[in-house]
């Protein structure tokens, strides 16, 4: 559970706006992960494992795993941006990512939430898992809110 409570009015996003917001977040759009629950403590995505995934071995590739908790915390750290683009925006610091197990599934999921959130540092979990429940990575992300342009 998350030691941070955000008010009701801090995520007015729907998840359909936040699906026609991240759409163009095309790197993870493009390599199919997609954005499938959030509340007022989470986002969850998800990612159909394809072929074009896979490395020289066979295996998941990590930065196919590492795309689909990025996009999870992209989500979660920037709902109010997603909508009106005046709130501010949050970027990544740094990410630390321990990957746990190889994918056997045909489906991972990404789940973010909130370790601590102060007005311009945030640290976000975010758990990557198979279809079967099994724990594949375990992500910690460093967030920095700042004004409302990429510059």
């Amino acid at each position: 559970m998350s030691r941070y409570t955000p008010t009701s009015h801090m995520y007015p996003a729907t998840l359909e706006q936040l699906r026609e917001f991240f759409k163009d977040d095309r790197f993870a759009t493009e390599a199919g992960c997609k954005i499938d629950s959030m509340d007022d403590d989470s986002v969850t995505c998800s990612l159909e494992i394809q072929p074009f995934h896979r490395n020289a071995a066979g295996g998941v590739m990590g930065g196919a795993i590492f795309t689909l908790a990025d996009l999870a915390f992209a989500v979660h750290s920037n709902r109010d941006y997603a909508i009106n683009m005046t709130e501010n925006l949050t970027l990544t610091l740094s990410s630390s990512i321990n990957y746990l197990k190889p994918v056997i599934s045909t489906t991972i999921y990404a789940k973010s939430s909130i370790i601590n959130k102060g007005r311009n540092i945030g640290v976000f979990d975010i758990k990557v898992y198979d279809d079967k429940g099994r724990d594949i990575a375990l992500i910690t992300t460093t967030g920095y809110t700042k004004g409302n342009d990429y510059s």
